[in-house]
């Protein structure tokens, strides 16, 4: 086991499997920039306002974050990729109520790998 592995195994685990992890989680209701100790679960409350969420400076390879619109909200929330590219782009728009997005970290970009659109 890597140091990386033993740290993310001394939090709490709520599901884990083989190239996806979720690991805590928060709900977000204004501007943040989330860390590697950060929740898995990251939820997304843009009710009172559109607001930017940053990943992490330094993700690792399949870090994963699981986005989630919460409140019902059509404002915008808008994810930066901090540096690195998010499919391709510099960011990603999630402006929809109930939108759901699963971001995970190849080594090189944040590629969505799933979610509700």
């Amino acid at each position: 086991m890597t140091g990386e592995e033993a740290r993310q195994y001394a939090r709490v685990v709520t599901w884990q499997s083989p190239g996806f992890e979720i690991v805590g989680g928060q709900t977000v209701t204004s501007a943040t920039t989330l860390t590697s100790d950060s929740g898995r679960l990251i939820q997304l409350d843009a009710s009172g306002a559109p607001f930017t969420l940053t990943f992490p400076p330094l993700p690792y390879v399949g870090m994963t974050f699981i986005l989630s619109e919460i409140a019902g909200s059509v404002n915008l929330v808008t994810v930066d990729g901090n540096g690195k590219s998010i499919n391709g782009g510099p960011s990603l728009l999630m402006n929809g109520a109930y939108r759901q997005r699963w971001v995970r970290y190849n080594g090189s970009q944040w590629i969505v790998v799933g979610g509700l659109l």
